[in-house]
């Protein structure tokens, strides 16, 4: 049996990124989209497995942030780091 591997799944860090996804899910309800985007910020950094960008973007909870800017720059900063990084690797 492998030892645990904290850098997997830390339950610190993935009962702080619950707890925020929570507050951000009432937040949401509550049409307080600037609100809810705050606190889904640090999210995909604390718990990238459960709580990843790609899971943010489809899920229908986060529907009504769609149309915020911020909460559009969270979910596509992985995709702009890629094309960045693609962009700048020679070509074989």
């Amino acid at each position: 049996m492998r030892p645990f591997d904290s850098r997997i799944c830390n339950p610190n860090r993935s009962a702080r990124a619950y707890n925020r996804v929570q507050v951000a899910r009432v937040f949401t309800v509550l049409r307080e989209a600037d609100s809810a985007v705050t606190a889904l910020e640090p999210v995909p950094s604390l718990e990238p497995v459960f709580f990843s960008r790609a899971i943010l973007r489809l899920d229908p909870t986060w529907a009504p942030l769609r149309a915020s800017p911020r909460f559009e720059r969270l979910v596509a900063q992985p995709e702009a780091a890629l094309k960045k990084a693609s962009a700048n690797k020679p070509s074989l």
